[in-house]
């Protein structure tokens, strides 16, 4: 009689155990990446197609292309990497998943209808070759140990003599350069540059950015600029492959006129000046003078992704992967 009564027991609660690990409403566990996808009615004899892109590290990728051939339509994945197709003949068709930097991947899937919530079907897509997300950073502590600017001219960064001669040279450890070590063509460059300034003739500072076959900008070589951008701390230089040459602050060239063929790679200066502290315009009266001003200057370089358009190192970290 003990036996028998444990055994109900035991049973009765492995009852009561399954009725709690079923989901509410019978809801699937991939219901959540289909939220913010938008839910029409089922028009009647139709079907539904439901589906989760997915890289080899089983994260979702976004912004991927479906298109399910039959019907000829098309759709993207939302931030979970999910997509719907609603209002579908029942059969069997065949979607196709791609997205710049992966391998264009088939999956086949069967539409059954009056089925509003199937179960999702999973494609997977593997990176190609050498498309792989990735970001060159450095980081620079330097001095502009002596700059004077008046009017629309920089005066050598190595003296303040306004005798000396016209240029838009700074001094040596104000100048620094660095290699990617990479042929691939980046994405897109941002570099973030920030001061507290020692004095009220250094408020402003003025940064002109090149790549070029060696080391500073050779300006009468034509080095190819990236950006000329000038004001108070922090300046911020962004570039990606597109910008027009105006779009670009203080004027520049886009990375895709910059790198193509050689990859982001050479010598990269970032050259610094003092700004007029007033208006500085040629022919308008202006004065900027920095001494022993130390900068710190942060640079990314990113392949294959970019990250969101207001982000800043300085304020937000690291950026997040793609």
């Amino acid at each position: 009689m003990h036996k028998r009564a444990l055994l109900a027991a035991a049973t009765m609660l492995a009852v009561a155990l399954a009725g709690c690990s079923e989901n509410p409403g019978n809801e699937k566990p991939d219901d959540d990446a289909f939220e913010d996808l938008p839910g029409e009615p089922l028009p009647e004899g139709k079907g539904v197609i439901r589906g989760i892109v997915l890289d080899v590290a089983i994260l979702p990728i976004p912004a991927v292309t479906v298109k399910l051939q039959g019907p000829n339509l098309e759709t993207t994945t939302n931030e979970n990497g999910a997509f719907v197709f609603s209002g579908v003949e029942p059969g069997t068709y065949f979607l196709q998943a791609s997205k710049p930097g992966y391998d264009k991947i088939q999956a086949q899937v069967t539409v059954v209808a009056g089925v509003e919530k199937p179960d999702a079907v999973k494609i997977q897509l593997p990176r190609l070759p050498g498309t792989e997300p990735f970001v060159v950073a450095d980081d620079y502590v330097a001095f502009i140990s002596c700059g004077f600017k008046t009017a629309n001219y920089v005066w050598d960064a190595d003296s303040c003599d306004p005798t000396g001669t016209l240029g838009y040279a700074a001094s040596d450890d104000s100048a620094p350069t660095f290699d990617t070590g990479t042929t691939q063509n980046a994405t897109y460059y941002q570099s973030e540059i920030f001061w507290e300034a020692n004095q009220p003739l250094s408020s402003g500072l003025v940064t002109i950015q090149c790549l070029g076959p060696n080391a500073g900008c050779g300006f009468d070589r034509g080095d190819p600029r990236l950006c000329n951008v000038r004001g108070p701390s922090p300046l911020v230089c962004r570039v990606d492959r597109e910008m027009e040459f105006g779009d670009i602050p203080g004027g520049g060239n886009n990375l895709a006129e910059i790198d193509d063929g050689a990859g982001f790679r050479g010598e990269y200066t970032i050259g610094l000046f003092s700004n007029c502290a007033v208006q500085c315009v040629q022919g308008a009266v202006g004065v900027g003078l920095a001494l022993e001003q130390e900068v710190i200057m942060y640079t990314h370089v990113f392949y294959n992704w970019q990250p969101a358009a207001d982000w800043l190192f300085i304020r937000d970290g690291a950026p997040p992967g793609p």
